[in-house]
């Protein structure tokens, strides 16, 4: 049913005899005084944590004739619905001349896969009060960085707080390179299975960091999980040190994107933070054409580096003496050793010469270069940003 208007008009009209009459006659118009038909706009918030009454639903109502009414599929009346569960809602809305406008909302369980949802770059926090047996992915906003389970053991971990955090990169703790995400996650215990989310491209930095090749069975083998508890600010400021090793590492999802997940050993009630930490190698090896290249020993001389890196248009060499003219060649290799450009030098000096990389793609390379009068190569690896 539409809005009902009163009218007056002054019109002529007859009546049943034929006579010609004039004066009020009151008539009835339907329509809306808002001239906008009653309509619905849900607000919804999900569901992030699994199995959580955490759901919401707040409706905006516009148009028909106010003063609306709200009946639910819950029997609730109100505009705006709280602590939901995972589930189909249904409300009507009834203006105040009894039109009707119904609308049917969905809350769902947020998930990375099924979602609109991305890996965190840096900085956030989530929330979730983790009930026995759950699981939850933690967010912020439409980001997420983090899994955690509750093992079944009739006990609840409760309100669990998660941060993700960035140290500036490379990172060096003891022996090791850290990789650059880190992650806070506290309170939690020996019965919880923890995921730490980050990219591929972060493991190929840290691996390149620590002298290996490509990412291998040899980095899977040789990473590890730093926890560090007790501090205050950054993850060396922490009073205590804990491993984890012999880790689990999949692939999640056909994005470039890895996890690892692993168990706390122990009951972790105080600030705790999570590292993903790489031991360091001493050589790189690879090969161009079945020819065996190194590193140079330390104790050779160098006599060209790089300017920057990682880089993202044009790599920059300096040399060691600006002065000195060599001739020689100049290469670009993948991280298999293939060369895929290369320039000669005569009788000139590299000092600031500069090699355009913009159009190779993002990972891992070499710049080689081979001075013939002086029997020398310099094998520079470089990593290439997007």
């Amino acid at each position: 049913m539409k809005g009902i208007i009163l009218v007056l008009f002054m019109i002529t009209y007859s009546i049943g005899s034929g006579q010609e009459c004039s004066g009020p006659l009151n008539i009835t118009l339907e329509g809306s005084p808002t001239g906008l038909p009653l309509s619905i706009n849900p607000r919804v918030g999900h569901v992030f944590c699994n199995d959580a009454d955490e759901g919401s639903i707040s409706l905006e109502i516009s148009g028909g004739t106010p003063n609306y009414t709200c009946i639910w599929s819950t029997g609730e009346t109100n505009e705006s619905l709280y602590n939901l569960p995972t589930g189909n809602y249904t409300v009507t809305v009834t203006d105040h001349t009894n039109c009707t406008e119904v609308s049917s909302i969905n809350i769902i369980q947020q998930h990375p896969l099924n979602q609109e949802l991305y890996l965190a770059d840096y900085n956030c926090c989530g929330e979730c009060h983790l009930r026995d047996g759950e699981i939850t992915y933690l967010y912020q906003g439409s980001d997420y960085f983090m899994h955690v389970k509750d093992v079944k053991d009739n006990i609840d971990v409760g309100q669990i707080k998660g941060c993700l955090t960035q140290n500036p990169y490379p990172t060096s703790f003891q022996n090791y390179n850290l990789l650059e995400r880190q992650w806070e996650l506290f309170p939690i215990n020996t019965f919880t299975k923890v995921r730490l989310f980050f990219t591929e491209y972060e493991l190929l930095q840290l691996a390149n960091e620590s002298n290996y090749k490509e990412i291998d069975d040899r980095v899977f083998e040789n990473l590890s999980v730093l926890h560090f508890t007790g501090g205050n600010n950054s993850s060396e400021s922490f009073q205590n040190i804990k491993s984890y090793t012999h880790l689990s590492f999949e692939k999640f999802g056909d994005d470039d994107i890895w996890y690892v997940e692993f168990t706390p050993s122990e009951m972790q009630s105080e600030r705790s933070g999570y590292a993903l930490a790489l031991g360091k190698v001493d050589r790189l090896e690879y090969a161009e054409e079945n020819v065996a290249l190194s590193e140079q020993d330390e104790e050779k001389k160098i006599l060209h580096r790089l300017l920057k890196n990682p880089v993202v248009d044009e790599i920059e060499l300096l040399a060691l003496d600006p002065n000195a003219k060599y001739y020689g060649k100049i290469s670009i290799l993948n991280r298999n050793g293939i060369e895929i450009d290369s320039e000669l030098f005569f009788d000139e000096s590299i000092h600031h010469h500069k090699i355009n990389v913009k159009e190779i793609p993002a990972g891992l390379f070499f710049v080689v270069v081979w001075v013939f009068d002086e029997d020398h190569q310099d094998v520079i690896k470089f990593i290439k940003l997007r």
